[in-house]
């Protein structure tokens, strides 16, 4: 059953006393707060009481970056991932919406210039050598952020139809409500298969927890370990949480608002709480056997009025590697 939409409501107590006396006050404020709207850029960040619920959410350790052997000879796989939001119907559509016409005629245009689809996590098995690119082959990945119930009732259909696989970032603390997927949604879209022995095509990755902004939200908090443990609660629990209704090995992180690309803090936090890489918001295609990239994916966001045939200028020019955050080994 879907339920509606709300948050429960945050209490400030204020208490004084006075010296000598056993009376106090207590002072309670109520704030009812609607879900922010994840495709508003501008819209304000919620406070979030900062409950752990795992020990990882305690560690404040700084982590090194997996060492991964590419297995490249040199030739290019250039990937191009495509951010999608909602999927509508409506004839006048916001900046963030696709609407279901487009969206068909996107799948259309991957089909007709014979650009491969493949998952975020099938990167990994190019860079391993599982998947071995043919010469001048060009890879795109289809995801969409925030977990809206648009995703269920029309993409998944029509990805279907098409036989392209995709992966979906959802907010945790979104799933169920209004105009969201529900977790039996997301296990049905989870299980699919095609029935040829194939892998299921479509995963699912975390958005967070509540959606904040992980970088910019850091001067929120009063010194850095409430802010590390901030980071760890909303990528830990909502890493968590999908796996309970996932059957997946690698989990991707995409940061809210593309916030947090390059700060140390947000990508240690994703290291140490267990993510196989980041999908951020950085225009572009990449290089797959580029290993550096894993935690700063790179991604072209399709809009309301996206030309898609802008994809062959992305292709031709391949982000360089310079302007990756060089991590320090400890």
């Amino acid at each position: 059953m879907r339920k509606s939409s709300f948050h429960l409501p945050w209490c400030v107590f204020f208490l004084t006393t006075a010296l000598f006396c056993n009376a106090c006050s207590v002072s309670i404020q109520n704030q009812n707060a609607t879900p922010e709207q994840p495709h508003n850029s501008d819209a304000e960040s919620k406070i979030v009481e900062l409950t752990p619920s795992d020990p990882i959410e305690y560690d404040t350790f700084v982590p090194s970056l997996p060492v991964l052997q590419s297995a490249g000879s040199g030739t290019p796989a250039p990937v191009l991932i495509l951010l999608y939001h909602n999927i509508t119907e409506l004839s006048a559509p916001g900046t963030y919406d696709r609407r279901l016409q487009d969206f068909e005629s996107d799948l259309n245009y991957l089909k007709d210039n014979n650009i491969t689809v493949i998952r975020l996590s099938d990167i990994l098995r190019i860079q391993s050598g599982e998947i071995i690119p043919e010469e001048g082959q060009q890879f795109a990945v289809i995801t969409f952020d925030d977990g809206y119930f648009s995703q269920y009732s029309k993409a998944f259909l029509l990805l279907k139809e098409y036989s392209m696989p995709a992966t979906f970032f959802i907010i945790t603390s979104f799933v169920g409500t209004t105009d969201y997927m529900t977790w039996e949604e997301i296990g049905e879209m989870a299980s699919y298969s095609p029935g040829n022995g194939q892998q299921p095509f479509f995963e699912f990755g975390s958005h967070t927890v509540d959606h904040r902004s992980l970088a910019y939200d850091a001067s929120t908090f009063p010194d850095k370990n409430d802010y590390i443990l901030f980071l760890n609660m909303e990528l830990n629990q909502s890493k968590n949480a999908i796996l309970e209704h996932v059957n997946q090995t690698n989990i991707f992180l995409a940061l809210p608002y593309g916030d947090g690309a390059y700060e140390e803090e947000v990508l240690y936090a994703a290291v140490r709480t267990g993510y196989t890489g980041i999908r951020t918001s950085i225009y572009g295609a990449f290089d797959a056997y580029n290993t550096n990239w894993n935690y700063h994916l790179p991604s072209v966001a399709i809009l309301g009025p996206t030309d898609i045939g802008v994809l062959p200028d992305y292709y031709e020019q391949l982000l360089p590697e310079t302007g990756l955050l060089k991590l320090s080994v400890h």
